[in-house]
């Protein structure tokens, strides 16, 4: 069907959303509008009038389109890349594949990462196609980093359960800028540098700050250098008997080293000095799934230094196996948990590492997970705390309900102290006798198992 010009002209301009294409004039390329910077420039080579100009094609050919954007919006010295048409090197998009990783930021040659699963910032990079331009520390449960502190290595690992990646294209160019800067992060991921003891970084600054009667645990009344040029006083009296010293009632600890340090304030016996997760990451506990990113069992693996366990969560955790922490140096910190605490239970706990504390647990092992027998199962024996290692200090926990033993150390332990616990109600009559079923050990039958535990060190007769 033959459409008259006219009405073909109309329909285009409906069509398309502009307007009609103007002649070439004067250098000024067809499509740009009157007084755009490509009308008022000199340095334009001008578009010939020929057959191969807009201006003359055949009015019923099908109209070109123009690229209406003015030079002015395109940088003088840009790199326009070429279109490959093919799919770019990396994809941040990969971050949704691992469970225990977030993205928190992305631009046309980095991505930025949150790891909650101990994976290591190398390997994330690695696992998106770019490399490891930057570690950080993450801002407590924030997709955010820490730049108030140094950062870290990308190769070795921290050994952290969680940190903040910055993965770049190994051709990134991106330009550091630290002017103005002491520290804190030079605008590609880096560090402008840190601050001395004593100061932190603020606003990429670093500045004093001023010690409280918290930040020193004073005790008592007194006025003290704050260290910033300034003074503190503390308003805390002492009881009858114990004169205020120096800040403390009774006088100030005696000093200690890192091989006699108590584990903590009322620690005892032969485990006093467990140095536990002192100076090491701290790993959250933010639900009560038996695994996962955020779990208990999830703190259990990626340790390579100390670690110190907390609580963000209240409840109950329903083992689906045996709970199994194996790395040196370890605390694990019940008395953080909000509300009435955590009760571990459906499978026991082995601790087997030196210097391990354990505080304010409760443990309910059962014979939930043995369906076997009438009252028990084949093959399940459980403690519900098995101790092993040098050094290791159990204070304020509660262990019940074992198949075993409830709280035990065996035969493989040195230096232990087991101090303020509730081992009670081991259960006598499961079906189990050491993992297997057995008619006698039913309920109402001939005999019985469970012991509250068993200790023998691991040197001498254990007289």
């Amino acid at each position: 069907m033959h459409i008259p010009r006219r009405i073909s002209a109309i329909l285009t301009l409906i069509l398309c959303g502009c307007g009609a294409p103007q002649p070439a004039q004067n250098g000024q390329i067809a499509g740009d509008p009157p007084g755009s910077a490509a009308d008022a420039t000199d340095a334009r080579t001008p578009v010939a009038n020929d057959a191969s100009s807009p201006a003359d094609v055949a009015p019923d050919a099908p109209p070109t389109e123009f690229d209406v954007r003015s030079n002015a919006d395109i940088p003088e010295n840009a790199d326009i890349p070429e279109d490959s048409g093919g799919p770019p090197p990396f994809s941040c998009d990969a971050v949704e594949e691992h469970e225990g990783w977030e993205l928190c930021a992305s631009g046309p040659d980095f991505c930025e990462v949150l790891f909650e699963d101990s994976a290591g910032c190398a390997a994330v990079c690695d696992a998106l196609g770019l490399v490891c331009h930057a570690v950080w520390e993450n801002v407590n449960k924030t997709c955010a980093p820490d730049t108030s502190i140094p950062p870290l290595a990308c190769d070795p690992g921290s050994g952290h359960q969680s940190d903040y990646c910055i993965c770049r294209a190994p051709d990134s160019t991106c330009t550091p800028d630290c002017t103005t800067k002491d520290c804190g992060e030079d605008g590609c991921g880096g560090s402008c540098g840190t601050c001395d003891g004593g100061s932190s970084c603020v606003d990429n600054q670093c500045a004093c700050v001023a010690a409280t009667c918290e930040s020193k645990l004073f005790h008592c009344g007194g006025s003290y250098d704050d260290g910033c040029g300034g003074s503190f006083s503390c308003t805390g009296t002492c009881p009858p008997g114990l004169p205020c010293e120096q800040g403390y009632c009774g006088g100030p600890p005696a000093p200690c080293t890192s091989d006699d340090c108590p584990a903590f304030p009322g620690a005892e016996g032969e485990g006093m000095h467990s140095a536990g997760g002192r100076g090491g990451d701290v790993c959250h506990v933010t639900n009560l799934k038996d695994s996962g990113s955020g779990s208990l069992r999830a703190c259990t693996s990626g340790q390579s230094g100390p670690r110190t366990v907390v609580f963000d969560v209240a409840g109950r955790i329903q083992l689906k196996s045996s709970l199994q922490f194996t790395h040196n140096k370890l605390t694990v910190a019940g008395q953080t948990a909000p509300g009435d605490g955590i009760v571990i239970s459906g499978y026991g706990a082995l601790f087997s590492a030196d210097d391990v504390i354990v505080q304010h647990l409760r443990f309910r092992t059962g014979d939930s997970k043995a369906p076997d027998c009438p009252g028990g199962g084949s093959g399940f024996t459980e403690d519900c705390v098995t101790l092993k290692g040098s050094r290791i200090i159990v204070d304020h926990v509660s262990a019940s309900w074992g198949i075993d033993e409830n709280l035990s150390g065996g035969n493989a332990f040195k230096d232990m102290t087991i101090q303020y616990c509730i081992i009670a109600e081991g259960l006598w009559q499961t079906g189990l006798w050491h993992g297997e079923c057995n008619d006698l050990y039913e309920p109402g039958g001939d005999k019985g198992h469970s012991m509250g535990g068993l200790y023998k060190p691991s040197q001498g007769d254990g007289d």
